[in-house]
């Protein structure tokens, strides 16, 4: 689980970023002052910083970094902006916000580095492109790579069928129900069906055979 750091003293913004860490499943570990943060200051994944917290950190001269995060209750004064500047703050939100989950997400949230993306798509039904998708994503695994492929054809007989995977273990898209916010790419390469191969991992995400509803 990923570790945030809070230097805030407000007991309501505090609340507001302790709730909302928990929705966004990341840790926070709260720092007295600004000698506590600066040992950890470049290491954590994401600082979340009360206006008066950026102003003292800018004081001491912290070096600027990203996933830097400012919370406030109402609009932000123009005495916060110059700090927030000079640390290299990436948003200023006010709270309470709907949307810092994801923000919080958004900061701790490993990169998934660089890759392509791939579309197959055939010109009428049984052209191939089931089976030269998944070809492709076999040919992933055998190099060691990570892939992940993606059905979406809901009237295709299931790209996991190509794939002589139908019975594995894991989502399809009739088990999502997504809805709003995001999906943070481990958990859903957790999820989903997948086949190792020395360091190489294949993940899909298939539909049904029963057609759309």
């Amino acid at each position: 689980m990923n570790r945030l750091l809070a230097m805030v003293s407000e007991s309501p913004l505090l609340d507001e970023v302790l709730h909302a860490a928990a929705v966004a499943g990341c840790e926070v570990e709260r720092v007295p002052d600004v000698p506590a943060l600066r040992a950890r200051w470049q290491a954590a994944p994401a600082v979340v910083l009360d206006a008066a917290a950026a102003a003292s950190c800018a004081r001491e001269a912290l070096p600027r970094r990203p996933g830097v995060l400012v919370v406030s209750t109402g609009p932000p004064p123009p005495e916060t902006w110059p700090p927030a500047v000079r640390l290299g703050v990436e948003q200023v939100v006010e709270l309470p916000s709907a949307r810092l989950p994801e923000v919080l997400s958004d900061l701790v949230e490993s990169p998934a580095g660089g890759g392509r993306v791939l579309s197959v798509l055939g010109g009428c039904g049984g052209a191939g492109a089931s089976v030269l998708a998944a070809a492709v994503g076999q040919a992933v695994l055998a190099a060691g790579g990570r892939g992940l492929l993606v059905d979406c054809d809901p009237l295709g007989g299931g790209l996991d069928l190509a794939l002589g995977a139908e019975h594995e273990p894991g989502r399809r898209w009739a088990d999502l129900s997504l809805t709003g916010g995001r999906v943070p790419v481990a958990e859903l390469r957790a999820a989903l069906p997948s086949r190792t191969r020395g360091r190489g991992r294949l993940s899909f995400l298939s539909c049904a055979r029963t057609g759309p509803d």
